[in-house]
């Protein structure tokens, strides 16, 4: 069993938004928050004010919630985990085509 999970998306966008009602779906997150976040992301979690390009205030705001800070995934693995999710529910790929398996 995974321990609940504390969530933070940084941004105020349309893919954060997507980004954290696809999370919300997920039974291992317990609270999510975004800063600074948007309408949606309120209706889903905790909005937060914050300047997404303060580095330090958003780690600030990290560790005031008790979120866990990691280090970024290479892109190239985040591409093939996404490819990797895409295939095991059949849905038609071309790797070389960059709508595939982008966010955006």
């Amino acid at each position: 069993m995974v321990d609940p999970l504390r969530v933070l998306v940084i941004g105020s966008g349309g893919r954060e938004h997507a980004l954290t009602l696809a999370l919300g779906r997920e039974p291992a997150v317990a609270e999510l928050h975004a800063g600074p976040g948007n309408p949606g992301t309120a209706a889903l979690g905790t909005n937060h004010r914050v300047d997404p390009l303060d580095g330090n205030a958003v780690a600030d705001l990290a560790t005031q919630l008790g979120v866990s800070v990691g280090s970024r995934v290479p892109l190239g693995d985040a591409r093939e985990a996404v490819l990797a999710q895409r295939r095991r529910r059949g849905m038609v790929l071309d790797a070389g085509d960059h709508d595939t398996w982008s966010c955006g």
